[in-house]
């Protein structure tokens, strides 16, 4: 396992949660996490990355919103719409 790259995608998800923080004006929590999806499907595992953020029970300001992806710059810009 490489520390290195682990780091620096940790650094990545922190810098996408505290934006995603700021657009909805630290009214919410910003859930971002890794995946991997082992599928009988398919031969090789597949990874992913899910971001939630809002009121599960619609009760607040923010629903509750959904991004997910393969990269995290895609699953922010899913969860950005």
């Amino acid at each position: 396992m490489n520390n290195d790259n682990d780091n620096e995608t940790e650094q990545e998800m922190l810098w996408a949660a505290k934006d995603l923080r700021t657009i909805t004006s630290n009214q919410t929590e910003v859930t971002i996490s890794r995946r991997v999806i082992i599928s009988p499907i398919q031969s090789a595992p597949k990874w992913d990355y899910m971001i939630t953020f809002g009121d599960l029970m619609n009760r607040g300001k923010w629903r509750w919103e959904c991004g997910q992806a393969e990269t995290l710059e895609r699953a922010v810009e899913i969860a950005k719409l």
